[in-house]
């Protein structure tokens, strides 16, 4: 959905998303390149981020667990298009 790295999207934080906007800015300091990242988030995204907001699994992570590894990667693999 993203085209992010695995990595990127495992250590995502519910601050570096603007979900009114739709756009997730990866730090400087977690991107491979050094520059902040700015993603703009498709439909099925938005959607995806919006529920785990919901369910509050972690305070600040938004793929918290272990069990989750395969939700980040298969997020990261999708294409962009909305």
């Amino acid at each position: 959905m993203t085209a992010a790295r695995s990595g990127e999207v495992r250590g995502a934080t519910w601050s570096e998303f603007d979900l009114d906007a739709g756009i997730w800015a990866v730090p400087a300091e977690r991107m491979k390149a050094k520059e902040v990242h700015r993603v703009a988030l498709s439909a099925l995204s938005l959607a995806l981020v919006n529920r785990l907001k919901e369910q509050k699994l972690h305070e600040a992570l938004v793929f918290p667990h272990l069990a989750e590894r395969f939700a980040a990667t298969w997020f990261s693999r999708r294409s962009c298009g909305a």
